[in-house]
C-alpha cells in the first residue's frame, strides 16, 4: 500500500480547502528528489530532471475532493476512502512514477496536483496551463 496514498487521502480536501494536502504533497516530492513548491494558484508542483530541458511532460491530477466524509481505512489490501480513486491514486502514482525513473537527459517532468478541479473554476488546472 502506497503511504504517499494513504496519508494524502487522509487530508481533507475539498475544493477550496486544499491546503493541507498540497503542502504535505510539497513535502514528499522535495523529499524524493523533485524541487516542488505551491505555485500561485495554490496547487502542488514538482519538476524533476533537468529544469532547463527541451523536452517536458507534464503529469497533472488533481488533488481536491467533493466534500463530505468517508472514513479511511485499509481492509484485505485496499485503501478506502474520499480521494482515494478521483484523483489522489492516479496523482499519487504520477508522483511516485516520476521519482523512481531515470530521466533521461534533455527531459524533465512535472507532477502538479490541481486545486479546484472538482469545482466550476478547474483553477489548479488553468493556471498551469498559462505557465
Amino acid at each position: 500500500m502506497s503511504e504517499l496514498l494513504t496519508e494524502l487521502v487522509r487530508r481533507y480536501s475539498p475544493s477550496m480547502h486544499e491546503q493541507e494536502a498540497v503542502s504535505y504533497l510539497v513535502a514528499w516530492m522535495n523529499a524524493h528528489g523533485f524541487a516542488a513548491e505551491i505555485d500561485a494558484s495554490g496547487s502542488a508542483v514538482g519538476i524533476i530532471g533537468d529544469p532547463d530541458a527541451e523536452h517536458t511532460l507534464i503529469l497533472l491530477g488533481h488533488i481536491d475532493t467533493f466534500p463530505g466524509s468517508i472514513p479511511v481505512e485499509v481492509r484485505d489490501g485496499t485503501l478506502y476512502g474520499r480521494g482515494s480513486v478521483d484523483a489522489k491514486g492516479s496523482l499519487c502514482a504520477f508522483a511516485e512514477a516520476a521519482a523512481a525513473a531515470h530521466i533521461p537527459a534533455g527531459w524533465r517532468v512535472i507532477v502538479a496536483g490541481a486545486v479546484e478541479e472538482e469545482a466550476a473554476t478547474s483553477k489548479g488546472a488553468h493556471h498551469i496551463r498559462e505557465q
